[in-house]
């Protein structure tokens, strides 16, 4: 749980319409925060954008609803991001710490519309070190490497789920490839102490019809199938930062 102090984030209009992020339609920033947004950071994953594309994100959700009901082993596997999609760690000199803390500092404002901040947490005894949280899922990459050109900041830098360095590289989650009308999709499950894994493969079509391709135990000697191979925990898509 994060420890500091708040800040109150001022209500300021919002620029998420002029933004041009990404070549994104403007009804995509609008619809983000989506209901489920687990299953948003993987829409976001394979979109090739700073929000998720709504087409993506519905197919998705349709997709692995279907899934998990007709393969129930599937159920309890989500997506791991490689960060929250919503939040960022500031690191700032003196002098924008001390400018931030009186409100004076305004060279983030606009970024702060746009991205529709939230809430701003001081993580130290001074306000150099920030923890920032936004309304939305984005590619915090783009957002974080905007708050880094600004005068003053020092780093500024995604924060990652909660427990990713427990795990490391071994954790549950779904890989997901788009592959012309198909969505190709490998359920990664993982098997006691994460280091051992069950993958399950599948692929859908635009009418929503579900075909299972294959699945794989890293703890047996079954040769890895071509279609875990191309698309599962080391290659999928929506995986391949790992």
């Amino acid at each position: 749980m994060l420890t500091g102090q708040p800040i109150r984030v001022k209500t300021i209009a919002s620029l998420i319409l002029f933004c041009s992020c990404g070549r994104v339609p403007p009804s995509d920033f609008e619809a983000t925060p989506r209901a489920d947004q687990n299953l948003e950071l993987l829409a976001l994953s394979v979109s090739g954008a700073v929000v998720a594309r709504e087409e993506i994100y519905d197919r998705v959700v349709r997709d692995v609803a279907a899934i998990r009901a007709s393969h129930p082993e599937v159920q309890g596997i989500g997506y791991w991001s490689r960060d929250t999609g919503n939040s960022l760690y500031l690191r700032v000199d003196a002098a924008t710490g001390a400018a931030i803390e009186q409100h004076t500092y305004h060279d983030w404002d606009g970024l702060n519309a746009r991205w529709r901040l939230v809430d701003i947490q001081n993580l130290g005894t001074s306000w150099e070190t920030l923890f920032l949280q936004f309304r939305g899922i984005y590619d915090m990459t783009v957002v974080a490497r905007q708050y880094a050109a600004l005068r003053g900041v020092i780093f500024s830098e995604p924060a990652h789920p909660f427990f990713a360095g427990f795990y490391g590289d071994g954790f549950p989650t779904t890989c997901l490839t788009l592959d012309g009308n198909w969505y190709r999709y490998v359920f990664v499950g993982c098997l006691p102490d994460c280091v051992s894994f069950h993958e399950s493969g599948f692929s859908t079509d635009s009418r929503g019809r579900i075909a299972f391709e294959a699945e794989w135990d890293s703890t047996t000697s079954t040769p890895l199938p071509d279609f875990i191979r191309r698309f599962g925990r080391r290659a999928g898509t929506s995986c391949s930062w790992r």
